[in-house]
C-alpha cells in the first residue's frame, strides 16, 4: 500500500482503563514532508523505516526521533517492504531481477543478503532469531521460515495454491489460504506442523495478525481472536462493519473501516472491550503498522 506525501505516527495513551471512565489521548506527528511517495512504514522506539520513490525506484530510509533521515539501502532496483525488530531490519531488494531478502542493522550498519536463491520472496517478517516469508515455489507461493543465525531455511507449506497475508511474532506464524472458493486461516509454530485456525466451507477468514500466542483475523464483518495457549476462539468486534488492515499488538487491536464514509483507524482494548476512534480526518487513513503505543498511517 502506498501513501502519498506523508507518513504519520500517532502515539496512543489509554487513560483510566475502566469501562465507565475510559478515555484516550492521541498525539499525532507528521513524519515525512516530501512530495514523493512513501510506503511500508514500520517503527521501533527510535526510528521509522519506510520506502521512498523519488527517482523512479524505491529506496529504503530511516528517520529518527529528531527528524534526521538516513538512507539505508538504495541504488539500482527497488528496496521495499521493510520489517523491524529492535535494531534489525529486513527488506526486499529486486536489483537481481528477483525480490530477495536483505538484512540491515541500525547500529553496526551491516547490510547483507539473507536469501541467495533466485526466486521471488514476499513480505519478510522478523521475530527474534527467525524470519518468516513467502517464496515462489514450483509455481505457487509458499510459507517459509529461516534461522538467521545459520541461514537454514524450512518450508512450511507445499500446496499448489497461493498463501497470503503472512504474520509472525515470537514463535507463531499465521497466514491465509484461498481454497475451495473461500479463504481460511492456518498457523504453525517454529519447528512444528501447520494447523487450522479458522476453516469453513462457506466462510471467509482472512488478514491474520499474530501477537504472542494469539491470532486475530477477520471473520466476515467481525474480528475474532484465537488463543493458541488455550485453543479457544472469541469474537472481539462484532459491529457489522467491513474492516481492513487489522493489527493485534498485545492488548490492543487496531483496524481500519469506513463507517464514516472514509477510512478511519480504530482501537479496541481487549481487557475491557472498549473501542475508540483514533482518526477523524475526512481523507482516508490507511493503517500500516502498530508497535507498543504507536501506529503509523
Amino acid at each position: 500500500m502506498t501513501l502519498r506525501d506523508t507518513l504519520i505516527i500517532a502515539l496512543i495513551a489509554v487513560m483510566c482503563p475502566v469501562a465507565a471512565h475510559a478515555g484516550i489521548k492521541v498525539t499525532e506527528t507528521k513524519v515525512t514532508y516530501t512530495l514523493t511517495e512513501e510506503s511500508g512504514g514500520v517503527a521501533n522506539d527510535s526510528y521509522v523505516v519506510y520506502s521512498k520513490n523519488s527517482i523512479g525506484n524505491e529506496d529504503l530510509y530511516a528517520i529518527d526521533n529528531y527528524g534526521i533521515e538516513t538512507l539505508i539501502a538504495g541504488g539500482p532496483g527497488n528496496q521495499f517492504v521493510p520489517d523491524i525488530e529492535g535494531d534489525s531490519i529486513v527488506y526486499l531488494d529486486d536489483k537481481s531481477g528477483f525480490s530477495r531478502i536483505y538484512y540491515y542493522n541500525l547500529v553496526t550498519r551491516d547490510n547483507y543478503l539473507m536469501s541467495p536463491s533466485l526466486l521471488n520472496h514476499y513480505t519478510p517478517t522478523i521475530s527474534g532469531n527467525y524470519l518468516a516469508y513467502f517464496k515462489e515455489n514450483t509455481g505457487s507461493r509458499d510459507v517459509f521460515y529461516m534461522d538467521r543465525r545459520n541461514g537454514i531455511e524450512t518450508r512450511v507449506t507445499g500446496t499448489t495454491r497461493n498463501e497470503e497475508s503472512l504474520s509472525f511474532d515470537e514463535s507463531l506464524i499465521a497466514w491465509a489460504l484461498l481454497e475451495n472458493g473461500t479463504t481460511n486461516v492456518y498457523a504453525c509454530e517454529i519447528g512444528g506442523s501447520p494447523f487450522p485456525v479458522a476453516v469453513g466451507p462457506a466462510a471467509h477468514y482472512h488478514r491474520p495478525s499474530v501477537s504472542g500466542n494469539r491470532i486475530a483475523y477477520i471473520d466476515g464483518r467481525t474480528i475474532s481472536i484465537y488463543d493458541h495457549s488455550t485453543g479457544l476462539t472469541t469474537r472481539q468486534v462484532d459491529d457489522g462493519i467491513a474492516k481492513w488492515s487489522i493489527t493485534l499488538d498485545g492488548d490492543k487491536l487496531y483496524w481500519t473501516d469506513n463507517r464514516n464514509g472514509n477510512r478511519d483507524i480504530f482501537l479496541h482494548t481487549l481487557h475491557d472491550g472498549q473501542t475508540y476512534q483514533l482518526t477523524s480526518d475526512p481523507s482516508d487513513q490507511k493503517l500500516t503498522y502498530a508497535y507498543d503505543n504507536r501506529i503509523i498511517y
